[in-house]
């Protein structure tokens, strides 16, 4: 970006926003690869003057659950048509729910995204994820363009969507906490917010390693289909032989690992090229509006 994460950030985020009217309802749309797990774990938990809904309790929401106190109700989203289904059924159990969404620059989305599902066990080429030339991938063009998810939240729910930028998390964790519980009309205690990562990134030189072993041996995660406890075991001997196998690549020589970048570098700065106006968009809706709106 040409602009650094401070220059963006929403000069309404700097104080304390906390003339939330009561019962109010937070929804957290937590997109892959924006730090969900983080947030779902680790800070949610820690926010005070607000209800977290863990994700294990998502699927019995009803409109009992929002009739006497604050709530933040958090759901992992994909960007595909997961996206619209979940969000419509959420607002139509409650359109006065306020949603709140994180993203994440284009090309660090989609690497991120490529190097968590060859950790998962897939095993094709990048273009076989995300083919910006020919559209012919798993996500598609139109699955990138934030700007009509929010679009998309702005129909959907009465209020206006809290956006932010995963850049801000990466940047500071505490002061992304403290941000975020103003906004929420919550209260943090940054002394007991965990720094660590949830997920530890993996090396070109590992994932280069694990997408030789997968060629010859079939670690793709098993699909539900066979008896509950034979999913159950080979999905995790599955897991356990990726991640064996990742951690004994971190051994193997240098000279070992061909050099060239696991994403062509020039794919990501196309990517990012073709993006740039959504980018700037949502990084301009985030520093005006994002933060601001979460009041009532």
């Amino acid at each position: 970006m040409s602009r650094s994460s401070e220059e963006t950030r929403p000069a309404a985020t700097r104080a304390c926003l906390s003339d939330r009217a009561p019962a109010a309802v937070f929804f957290h749309c937590g997109l892959e690869r924006t730090g969900s797990t983080y947030l779902q774990k680790d800070l949610f938990p820690l926010l005070e003057g607000i209800r977290f809904v863990v994700t294990k309790d998502y699927a019995r929401l009803s409109e009992e659950t929002f009739a006497e106190e604050a709530l933040l109700v958090s759901r992992e989203l994909n960007l595909n048509e997961n996206f619209d289904e979940e969000i419509g059924r959420f607002a139509a159990l409650f359109a006065d729910a306020t949603p709140v969404v994180l993203f994440r620059r284009h090309d660090h989305w989609i690497a991120s995204q490529y190097r968590r599902r060859i950790r998962n066990g897939f095993d094709g080429p990048f273009e076989e994820l995300f083919d910006l030339r020919g559209d012919g991938g798993i996500l598609r063009r139109d699955d990138l363009r934030y700007g009509r998810r929010i679009e998309r939240l702005e129909a959907c729910f009465r209020r206006p969507p809290i956006v932010l930028l995963h850049e801000w998390l990466e940047e500071d964790a505490v002061a992304f906490g403290q941000v975020l519980a103003g906004t929420l009309g919550a209260s943090l205690d940054a002394r007991r917010l965990s720094l660590r990562r949830r997920h530890a990134s993996s090396s070109d030189a590992e994932l280069r390693a694990l997408l030789k072993v997968m060629k010859v041996v079939d670690l793709r995660r098993s699909r539900r289909g066979q008896g509950l406890f034979r999913y159950r075991v080979r999905r995790f001997t599955q897991d356990a032989a990726r991640y064996a196998t990742l951690f004994l690549a971190r051994s193997i020589p240098g000279g070992w690992v061909d050099p060239v970048p696991l994403i062509p570098r020039e794919r990501l700065e196309e990517i990012r090229e073709y993006y740039r106006e959504d980018w700037e968009q949502t990084v301009a809706y985030a520093r005006d509006r994002g933060a601001a709106v979460g009041r009532t």
